[in-house]
């Protein structure tokens, strides 16, 4: 679930960038670092006749009605999945009300509770896409007039470390045709989500220290990160931190905590201890970290520990190449990456 963004940027940036329609530059919201379900935020939508313009919306959307007392109001929603646009309740808006929320970024929790701040590493603002409805039990021109909800999907690459759902990314090239008040293509959505995909793969994020979702909504509601570049390292021992992939735990959490017959049970190590269990947790970690993080570059000391071409790590650096030179090949990459191979000890 999507519940938290950070839009940052100035609106009236965020209207020369994308090159929106002027309208309504007098009512927009203030940036904040931290802005919650049932706050208002500025979202980008589409008028007939007078192109694409912001607007303040509040975020949640009550998708049904109360049928004159016989049935309980809908709850409002903040999030709806993908999966979930094909039905009645949201093939309308889907076909006529869609939006895009620009933000900085966004937040995403773990199971256990620590949040992280998800954003573009060129520092540019991020679309995420949505639906919003006219409540028109609002007065015209009221913040309340608009509501809107998140478009969520899958989580894909590293964000899978995180948790299972993420906000849908549409890219400049689509803006338009996704604010169009047009049913799209079968064609057109399968780009779409194909395309946040490979937005989302580029994403980087850092775990929030501390992100107070009470303050009031103003620029400077605190947000406190740490300053490591948390799973994105280029040094390898800095690159995945602490965290378990799928269930398996890292060296790091391994050598932090003893090898009790509780732990074992924990991590899925038989007990008593064998010798070697240590290496055999690392190699599926590690493993695991790579299904995960996708085709990467090595380290001289990765490259150096795989002798042939053979060996399951060499798929994970991209190499489909078994001919005599891939490995030179890899090496004017490191290289580039990171500078001549150190020497080795002798």
């Amino acid at each position: 679930m999507t519940g938290c963004i950070a839009a940052t940027q100035n609106p009236h940036d965020i209207i020369n960038m994308l090159k929106l329609n002027k309208r309504n530059r007098d009512k927009l919201v203030e940036t904040s670092t931290s802005i919650s379900p049932y706050n208002p935020v500025n979202i980008i939508v589409q008028s007939k006749g007078n192109g694409n313009y912001l607007l303040p919306a509040t975020w949640s959307m009550k998708h049904g009605t109360e049928n004159d007392g016989k049935y309980p109001a809908a709850q409002p929603m903040i999030n709806v999945p993908v999966s979930r646009l094909t039905e009645d309740t949201y093939a309308e808006h889907m076909r006529e009300h869609r939006c895009l929320v620009p933000v900085n970024g966004f937040y995403l929790w773990r199971l256990n509770g620590q949040v992280y701040y998800v954003h573009a590493d060129s520092g540019e603002p991020l679309l995420i896409a949505g639906l919003y409805i006219v409540n028109k039990e609002k007065r015209k021109g009221d913040i309340g007039e608009f509501e809107f909800t998140v478009i969520t999907n899958d989580t894909v690459g590293r964000l899978r470390l995180i948790t299972d759902y993420m906000p849908v990314l549409i890219d400049r090239a689509h803006v338009d045709i996704w604010l169009e008040r047009r049913e799209l293509s079968a064609g057109e959505r399968t780009d779409m989500w194909l395309r946040s995909e490979d937005i989302a793969a580029t994403l980087r994020f850092h775990e929030v220290d501390r992100l107070n979702l009470t303050t009031a909504i103003t620029p400077d509601t605190p947000v406190a990160m740490n300053g490591t570049t948390s799973l994105f390292g280029e040094v390898e021992d800095d690159d995945w931190g602490a965290l378990r992939i799928d269930g398996i735990p890292s060296p790091y959490e391994v050598d932090a905590r003893s090898g009790t017959k509780k732990t074992a049970a924990e991590w899925g190590v038989s007990w008593p201890l064998r010798d070697g269990w240590k290496k055999r947790l690392e190699r599926a970690w590690r493993d695991a970290r790579d299904r995960v993080r996708g085709p990467h570059l090595p380290t001289w000391e990765e490259l150096d520990a795989t002798p042939s071409y053979g060996d399951r790590r060499s798929a994970a650096w991209g190499v489909t190449d078994s001919g005599s030179g891939w490995k030179k090949n890899l090496e004017q990459q490191i290289c580039q990456r990171y500078g001549q191979r150190p020497e080795r000890a002798r």
